[in-house]
């Protein structure tokens, strides 16, 4: 009864630890969270490109949830005609981006790995 008790216990634990670690702490490659296409080139340059982004599942499930909040206010400060206002209202909405932990990171990766890929990321999450 105890030894049962005891496996039982050890099985629930490391359930629990997994679920953890797939969900708060793996990171993702761009394999991963690009979604396979129709087209043969993209799928080979994806491959042929795959690297670490740093990200978990628990980040894409925030960004997917703000995507569509980042789109709209970045249409809002691009649409302001005085290029004054519109770089002051830029600076302010990267503030506002680098404090949500996993806008954060899609930053360091857009920095580590080029602005063409951070975008190409954030539109695959929409």
């Amino acid at each position: 009864m105890k030894t049962k008790l005891i496996i039982l216990i050890s099985i629930v634990i490391l359930s629990v630890s997994y679920g953890y670690y797939y969900y708060f702490v793996k990171t993702l490659m761009f394999s991963e969270i690009v979604e396979k296409s129709d087209n043969t080139f993209v799928n080979l340059a994806v491959n042929f490109f795959d690297f670490d982004t740093g990200l978990t599942r628990y980040d894409i499930n925030q960004i997917t949830k703000k995507s569509s909040y980042w789109e709209k206010r970045m249409k809002e400060v691009e649409s302001i005609q005085n290029p004054d206002i519109r770089e002051r209202e830029k600076v302010k909405l990267l503030n506002e981006m680098m404090e949500d932990p996993s806008m954060k990171k899609v930053s360091k990766l857009i920095m580590n790995k080029g602005m063409g890929i951070g975008k190409n990321l954030l539109n695959m999450l929409n």
